[in-house]
Formats: structure tokens, sequence, C-alpha cells
């Protein structure tokens, strides 16, 4: 009876581990409004009960019909819900509707800054040479799902920039596994380089807002010399 019972216990866990990993990754982002004093963390356990016996129908990304319209505090502190950057897989599977116990739901909180950007004040000759956003900024919002692109860049982006910082969590040595902390971006002029970019660095902000704080864009016009672009990287 114990041999039985402990094999039982075992046959349960891995079950579990099995139903675990065949669940799809959503990530849920959630724009309080300008005017909201919630905290973020009551926010997001809020969303993240409301998820919890919902589906999810993928003809449509906003999700506040879904979770947000009858709650009271979601419509007096929330702007947007909505899901993003999901598997392109599974969408060309013609997939129309994920049950509740198929989705392992990531919900992030934001608040946009309303400041707008900054020009820098020394340029050669007075030009202006770059320009800096306090994210997320409400002048980039929207800007990464504006922007498509034949391949997988975007998520592929994304992914290197989860592992990066998994690495750094678990101190990974450089010297045993190599990976670089730099992403280059480079192409002809007008492919979207600097789009890509000031619309990258808005979705990290986002998504690493807990770990990372308030990240500072700059985007370069053509010629800028270098040092803008060392300030960028140490400001960030």
């Amino acid at each position: 009876m114990t041999w039985n019972s402990a094999y039982s216990n075992g046959h349960s866990d891995l079950a579990m581990k099995s139903d675990d990993a065949d669940k799809h990754d959503l990530h849920v982002e959630v724009c309080l409004k300008s005017t909201s004093n919630a905290n973020p963390a009551d926010i997001k356990t809020l969303v993240e009960g409301r998820l919890q016996d919902k589906n999810i129908w993928l003809h449509e990304c906003s999700l506040w019909a879904t979770i947000g319209r009858d709650d009271p505090v979601l419509v007096a502190n929330v702007d947007t819900i909505k899901w993003t950057d999901f598997d392109a897989e599974v969408m060309a599977r013609g997939t129309s509707v994920l049950f509740s116990f198929q989705v392992r739901p990531h919900v992030y909180v934001y608040q946009l800054n309303e400041d707008g950007g900054e020009d820098d004040d020394e340029g050669e000759d007075g030009v202006v040479s770059y320009r800096e956003w306090q994210l997320p900024s409400a002048d980039i919002e929207g800007q990464w799902d504006a922007l498509f692109y034949e391949s997988a860049i975007k998520r592929k982006l994304l992914q290197y920039a989860s592992t990066a910082l998994l690495f750094s969590d678990l101190g990974v040595n450089s010297q045993l596994i190599s990976w670089n902390r730099v992403v280059l971006l480079h192409g002809p002029p007008g492919t979207g380089k600097t789009s890509l970019c000031k619309a990258l660095a808005q979705k990290l902000s986002i998504r690493l807002n807990n770990r990372c704080g308030s990240l500072c864009a700059a985007a370069s016009w053509p010629f800028a010399a270098g040092r803008e672009l060392v300030a960028w990287f140490s400001t960030c």
C-alpha cells in the first residue's frame, strides 16, 4: 500500500509537470491611467486572479471586455489591458481560443511617462545629435506592435534579452558560456533600426520594470558621435 501510494503521488506530480509544460505563455500588459495612484502589485494580483477562469480569444488583443469592464478597481485605474507577443506558430495553426487551463499568464503593470523626449544640448555646432525618453514613454507607446518583419526578429530579441537576464541572475561565468550583452542591428538606412531599438527599449522597460527601474532610450541621428552611444549605455 505504501509503495502504491508513493507511486501514485509521483505519477500525479509528473502529470502536473507535463500539463504545465503544455501550457502557452500569455503576456498581458496592463497600462495604468496617468491619474492612477494604485499600487501596481495590487493591480497585477487582481488581473492574475481574474484571468484564472477566463478563456482567451485570439482574434482581438484587448482583454478589457473579458476581465476589465465589470471590475470597479480596474475601471477606475486602468487604461488598457491586452495580450501581446503570442506564439506565432500557434496563431498560424488557426487557433482562435485558448481555454483557461491552457494558459500560463505573465502580467506586467506599467504607467506611461508623458513628459516627452528631451534633445541633448551638447551637439556640435548646435545640432541635436540624440533625443532621450524616460521609459515607458507615451511617445513610443504602440510602436512595437506597429513594426512588422518577415522573420521573428522581435520575438528573438525579447528572448535574447530574457536569456541574458537569466544568465545574470544565475551568475553565469562568461568564460564558461560565451554570451554577448550587446545587440547590434545593422542594415541600410530606412529599414527601421532606430524604430526597432526604441520599441525594444520600451518593451523591456515594461517587462523588466520591477527589476531595472526606468530606462533611458536615445535615438542617435546619422553620423552622431560615439560618445552619445557610450552615454546611453551608461544610463541604462
